[in-house]
């Protein structure tokens, strides 16, 4: 399996789009995909009473449906609403989708077990912690347990103790994976489990045996490229007990869990995972209005100078499950937007925002509103922090950049 990653990863090098690994489904049928998948989406969300169809069958199409639900992390939940006769489809696509649920489902408890048991490692040293992203949403906004698939498990734990939690992630048999730890705008690590998988055992399903890493973060800090770092801080008054993790452990409150989840969402816009926007859907519709006003979410963002930041999630979301945004506070955040912002989310939906095969400059320049953003973001761009100062992973980013270019991957705007 090892060299048919490689043999991946070399292909998808040379073709200019090094994050679409899938050479047997065009990248035509796996737009269609998702759009499709984005229709059965936006008509479930919906909930108007009538159970929603959704297309395909033949070989090709199950194929570039297998990429695309494994691409956006759909896969499991699509699989929950056929499974409770929301979805309706043919024979062959339920099965198919059936197969990404019990795998969500049985990767789930994999997961729930590799939580705790971290959990319980820096517990017991002394560590406070703090379950983040998919840790916390997973067991607590989504209709049923394994809908959430999670490729790592993020966890937050105080600046002070950082080297308390490495120390005990070390003495407990975890290995810090070579060339991950970067201290650039804040600290973050990765660590493999001592009983974690190593090898990839599929490129088109949240399989069950694929590997993980537990994401060890001292901050909620969020760069975006050079051009500015959202820092968050996180007040105790911020932080809600977190059982599922372990009996000490926390999670982030409201609003600053949508507040987060937003930017970070906007920070990976071009691969941004439909689950990410179905997600916040699910926990708008659970405490908007209810725990904090959308007043509060706004003071918050302001508080961190985070509106711009946040605007392309919550526009796409806006368009995923229309009327879900309150439109005053929609209206800020657009005011907020840089005119890149404005024109890149203009032209992508939900589903077409995860851009695994092109790269625009207008994507990469949006976050920039003044002539001193626009020189750190082309800064970070000659010299990438994170390829963690190593002269070879500079090489090797440039020499991707070079057959991105060359295979005319690269246009100023889409």
């Amino acid at each position: 399996m090892v060299e048919r990653v490689e043999e991946r990863l070399r292909w998808a090098r040379r073709q200019g789009h090094p994050f679409y690994v899938w050479p047997d489904v065009r990248l035509e049928d796996w737009r269609k995909a998702l759009v499709e998948i984005e229709r059965v989406t936006r008509a479930v969300l919906a909930g108007r009473g009538t159970r929603t169809t959704m297309a395909g069958g033949d070989d090709a199409s199950l194929a570039a449906l297998d990429v695309a639900a494994f691409t956006s992390c759909m896969g499991p939940l699509l699989g929950w609403w056929v499974e409770q006769g929301m979805l309706l489809t043919s024979d062959r696509v339920r099965e198919r989708l059936a197969l990404h649920l019990e795998h969500g489902r049985r990767r789930d408890l994999r997961m729930l077990d590799a939580l705790r048991e971290t959990v319980r490692t820096l517990d017991a040293a002394g560590v406070a912690v703090t379950a983040l992203k998919g840790a916390h949403t997973a067991r607590t906004c989504f209709p049923a347990p394994g809908l959430r698939p999670m490729a790592d498990l993020d966890l937050l734990v105080p600046a002070s103790e950082v080297s308390r939690a490495e120390l005990a992630l070390r003495a407990a048999g975890y290995s810090l994976v070579p060339g991950s730890r970067r201290t650039h705008a804040y600290y973050r690590s990765n660590w493999q489990s001592p009983n974690a998988p190593t090898t990839l055992r599929s490129f088109e399903m949240h399989h069950e045996d694929n590997p993980y890493n537990v994401d060890l973060h001292n901050a909620l800090d969020v760069d975006f490229y050079g051009v500015r770092t959202v820092r968050f801080d996180v007040p105790a008054d911020m932080l809600v007990a977190a059982p599922w993790a372990g009996e000490r452990a926390t999670a982030l409150a409201q609003p600053l869990l949508t507040a987060h989840l937003a930017v970070h969402a906007s920070r990976g816009l071009y691969n941004l995972m439909l689950v990410r926007l179905v997600e916040l859907a699910f926990l708008l519709r659970r405490d908007a209005g209810r725990s904090y006003t959308w007043d509060d979410l706004s003071a918050l963002l302001h508080r961190y100078r985070a509106e711009r930041f946040s605007y392309p999630t919550f526009e796409l979301l806006e368009r995923l499950t229309p009327g879900a945004i309150d439109p005053a506070f929609r209206e800020r955040l657009a005011r907020a937007a840089t005119p890149a912002q404005r024109r890149v989310i203009d032209r992508v939906t939900p589903a077409t925002a995860q851009c695994l095969d092109r790269l625009t400059l207008d994507d990469r320049f949006m976050w920039a509103a003044t002539p001193v953003e626009y020189v750190r973001r082309a800064t970070h761009m000659l010299l990438p922090a994170g390829v963690g100062g190593s002269l070879g992973r500079v090489c090797r980013s440039y020499v991707v950049r070079a057959f991105r270019i060359l295979r005319g991957r690269v246009a100023w705007r889409g």
